[in-house]
Order: structure tokens, then sequence, then C-alpha cells
């Protein structure tokens, strides 16, 4: 698969008039921050240690993507699905997670998650 710029991703996310659709695309590695990728279709994607920091993910399906590494530090995550992420040393430190649901073994695998009342 062909690599892609930051500056051809945020072109093309800016060009849309609807949410963004990268699924099994691979960014990882990439600078995303502070992006506007609400409701974007990342299912699948490659985001291994890319930086999320400040990135606007509301509603985003980040079903089955690598998260490995990655900084979704500060984050607005509201309502974002990751089912069958891999979250292994994702820092979610200071995101905002409301409506989020991560299995426990995500939850365990990742870093700054605020810790479940239910566990």
């Amino acid at each position: 698969m062909g690599e892609i710029t930051k500056k051809e991703l945020v072109l093309a996310v800016l060009a849309s008039r609807s949410a963004p659709r990268l699924a099994g695309v691979d960014l990882s590695g990439m600078n995303l921050r502070a992006l506007s990728l609400a409701s974007a279709d990342l299912r699948g994607a490659d985001l291994r240690s890319a930086d999320l920091t400040h990135t606007d993910l509301r509603s985003a399906r980040l079903d089955n993507a690598q998260l490995i590494g990655a900084s979704l530090r500060f984050s607005h995550l509201d309502n974002a699905s990751f089912n069958g992420a891999i979250t292994d040393g994702c820092d979610f430190s200071k995101a905002r997670i409301n409506g989020v649901s991560l299995s426990e073994t995500q939850r365990e695998r990742a870093l700054g998650l605020p810790v479940d009342p239910a566990s």
C-alpha cells in the first residue's frame, strides 16, 4: 500500500464534506495532532505510534485499528468505537471518553485511562 503524507491527508480531510474514510490506511507514526476526524472510518487502520493528541475523534470507528504506542492524549473520543482495536501502550491520558466501551484487555494494555469504578 502506498504511503500518504500528512499534507495529503489534511487536504483530503478538508476537501471531504462527509466523514473521512480511512479504513485500512497505514497512518503509523504520523503526526495527526489536532485534526478533526469526527465520525471518521478508521476501521483496521494502522495507527501504531501515531500522534493523535488533541484530535477530534467523536463517533469515529476505530474497530480493529492498531493503536500500539499511539497518543490519544487530550483527544475527544466521545462515542468512538474500539471493538477489536489493539491498544497496547496507547496513551489515553486526559482524553474525553464518554460513551466509549473498551474491553478489560484493552483497558489493561492502554495507558492513562481512569480507573473503572465497575471493576
